[in-house]
């Protein structure tokens, strides 16, 4: 696509919107523009991209505008939708994750995380082994940036800290 870059060009009701659901926190709203502006990143050797955002609201609150924009960005060929309860090494299906920049749960309704191997995975720029049907398993790294949204916390089984060194909280709020 043919793009004119402008830099001076807002977005003053994406602006406001932000500003509503983070409650009128610049530094709120700046990490999400820096957030979608990783997606076009695609170095995870750096510490500060080996991150996954967590996005915790209330229905309604705003939390799948994020992803909706975040999917427009990247376009939906290069957007999966997964389940985090079930990105697990010995699953079908995580070769999905390979060439995707954006993996979304758009909404996780679980208790716990209890194996997190994927997940640090993922956010470490690791070596991905995935079992596929009727074909040779695949082993690959991925660029991928995994956002999870959830309107009811959660526990993540975190032995050695990797996954509270790499998550991203952001809480938002609407009325």
């Amino acid at each position: 696509h043919d793009i004119e870059y402008d830099e001076n060009a807002t977005c003053e009701a994406f602006d406001k919107f932000l500003m509503y659901i983070n409650d009128n926190d610049e530094g709120k709203v700046l990490f999400v523009y820096e957030w979608l502006g990783s997606l076009f990143w695609t170095d995870m050797r750096a510490k500060f991209m080996q991150k996954i955002l967590f996005v915790y609201g209330n229905g309604g609150s705003g939390k799948s505008v994020i992803t909706q924009v975040a999917r427009a960005l990247v376009g939906e060929a290069a957007t999966v939708d997964v389940d985090i309860n079930e990105l697990k090494p010995q699953n079908f299906g995580i070769d999905v994750l390979h060439n995707a920049n954006l993996a979304v749960d758009a909404d996780t309704a679980i208790a716990a995380v209890t194996d997190t191997t994927i997940l640090r995975k993922l956010s470490g720029n690791d070596a991905i082994s995935s079992k596929r049907k009727f074909k040779n398993n695949v082993t690959f790294k991925t660029y991928v940036k995994l956002i999870v949204l959830f309107n009811k916390m959660f526990h993540i089984l975190d032995e050695n800290g990797e996954i509270r060194r790499r998550a991203i909280l952001l809480s938002i709020f609407s009325d």
